[in-house]
C-alpha cells in the first residue's frame, strides 16, 4: 500500500515540476515576445513620422527629439534582450513539450519502468542548460561592459 502512495506522490511531484517549468517558459516567452515586438513597432512608426515632421517644417529640436525615440527604444531592447530571451524561452518550452509528448506516447526513452525518473532527468537537463546559457550570456555581458575600452592610437 505504501509503495502505491509513494509512487503517486513521486508522479505528482515530477508532473507538477514539469508543468510549472512549461508554464514559466511559455509565460516568459510571451512577455519577451510582446516587449520585443512593441519596441520594434514603436521604432517603425516613429521612423515613419520623422520625415513627415521634417517635410511639414517642424522645428529642428522637435524632429531631433522624435528621432531620438527609436534610438532609445533600441537601447532598451539591447539592455533587456527581449528578442534573445523570447527565442531561448520558446526553445525551452518546445523542448519540454517534446519530452511530455514522448513520455505520454511511451516511446524511447520512455518505454520502460523507470520512465518517470527519465522524464525528471531530461526535463531538469533542459532547464539547467537554459539557466546556464542565460548565466553565461549575462556574465559575458557584465564582463564586457565593465572592462575599460581600449582605443587604437
Amino acid at each position: 500500500m505504501g509503495d502505491a502512495s509513494t509512487n503517486q506522490s513521486a508522479n505528482d511531484a515530477v508532473w507538477g515540476r514539469v508543468e510549472r517549468q512549461l508554464t514559466y517558459y511559455r509565460t516568459e516567452a510571451k512577455k519577451a515576445k510582446v516587449s520585443y515586438r512593441s519596441v520594434k513597432l514603436v521604432q517603425i512608426v516613429v521612423g515613419v513620422v520623422i520625415p513627415v515632421l521634417a517635410a511639414a517644417g517642424a522645428t529642428g529640436w522637435i524632429t531631433a527629439a522624435v528621432a531620438a525615440i527609436p534610438i532609445a527604444a533600441e537601447g532598451v531592447q539591447q539592455l533587456f534582450q527581449w528578442q534573445s530571451n523570447w527565442l531561448r524561452f520558446r526553445s525551452a518550452a518546445e523542448a519540454l513539450k517534446t519530452e511530455i509528448f514522448l513520455y505520454q506516447a511511451e516511446v524511447e526513452p520512455y518505454e520502460n519502468a523507470n520512465r518517470l525518473s527519465v522524464l525528471a532527468e531530461r526535463t531538469t537537463k533542459i532547464t539547467r542548460e537554459e539557466s546556464a546559457e542565460w548565466a553565461t550570456f549575462h556574465q559575458a555581458e557584465t564582463t564586457s561592459s565593465s572592462q575599460p575600452r581600449q582605443f587604437a592610437s
